[in-house]
């Protein structure tokens, strides 16, 4: 719950959610497991020895997960395969436990917080664990799997932190050796690998939240513009004997090529006149007057290449 709470901002009330701590929090309930000497992290996999309750919620299920899998059918489980596995859409469940205890509100996927108290409890955990010299093995966990869901250094800005960020890099080195670091070794390999691959789909729960409401307006205005722009992009297309390249019809600031053939459409859409055919000996044919353009065409000049002159 405190990897959760250290993404919430109390102030703002904005989230750090992301990839990273969403696979964090399985590697982080696969740590309380083997804590609570339920599972063992060997050189040839996870090993399940104990099934029992914990009495700790979220470790409860991931222990029942872990059970219904077991014994594994053919190659030995490992913490990679328990984080592709269970890491996709663990924020959800932590936020409900939030919002029922009253720490938070989730109303029209905004989030509003309540009780700023547990926020910033987490956040001085983690300030009282780098001053610690000698922390507990389960502190340098929270520490570690913080830090590598990138939401520990938000909480140490500036000067005043940098022995607790000089801290945090020899924790970070010290935690990983030996047969003790084999599971937070494994998992920050697994947290690096598998968000770097990982899908952000817009629509997502997490996501939104993560957007102020200002950003979140922008994203709807903008949401059907870009699909409108994503149908008319296309292939590359020959006119004129050059290639003109239109910032109009280049999606999400991305480089592309207009496409002649469509133009047509793209008027009859933004009401306004046809487009002017320039003579092929000089420019392609979807360059038009200057009064026939946007306000964001007229700020941004087209750009042609040396087959346009």
């Amino acid at each position: 719950m405190d990897l959760v709470l250290c993404a919430i901002d109390a102030g703002s009330e904005r989230v750090r959610f992301g990839p990273r701590l969403s696979y964090a929090l399985a590697v982080a309930e696969l740590a309380d497991l083997e804590a609570a000497d339920r599972v063992a992290v060997r050189t040839d996999g996870l090993a399940l020895l104990d099934a029992t309750s914990t009495g700790e919620p979220h470790a409860d299920e991931a222990l029942s997960a872990l059970d219904e899998k077991w014994p594994p059918p053919a190659s030995p489980l490992t913490v990679l395969w328990w984080a592709r596995w269970r890491g996709p859409r663990r924020i959800d469940p932590y936020l409900s436990a939030a919002s029922h205890a009253g720490v938070i509100d989730i109303t029209d996927r905004a989030l509003t917080v309540l009780d700023p108290a547990p926020i910033h409890s987490a956040a001085a955990r983690l300030i009282t664990v780098l001053e610690d010299p000698q922390p507990t093995r389960e502190d340098v966990t929270f520490v570690f799997l913080a830090d590598a869901a990138r939401v520990a250094r938000p909480h140490l800005p500036g000067w005043d932190h940098r022995k607790h960020r000089a801290r945090l890099r020899r924790m970070r080195r010290e935690a990983v050796r030996g047969d003790p670091g084999r599971l937070l070794r494994e998992g920050r390999r697994a947290i690096a690998m598998l968000s770097s691959s990982a899908t952000s789909d817009s629509r997502t729960f997490d996501q939104q939240l993560g957007l102020t409401p200002g950003a979140r307006r922008t994203a709807r205005w903008f949401r059907p513009l870009a699909q409108s722009r994503r149908a008319i992009s296309g292939p590359l297309t020959l006119a004129s004997g050059g290639l003109s390249r239109s910032l109009r019809d280049v999606p999400n600031g991305r480089s592309g090529y207009a496409r002649p053939d469509i133009a047509g459409e793209l008027d009859k859409r933004e009401g306004r006149k046809p487009l002017a055919t320039a003579p092929s000996s000089t420019r392609c044919a979807t360059h038009r007057p200057r009064h026939y353009l946007t306000s964001t065409e007229r700020s941004c000049p087209v750009i042609t290449t040396d087959n346009d002159r």
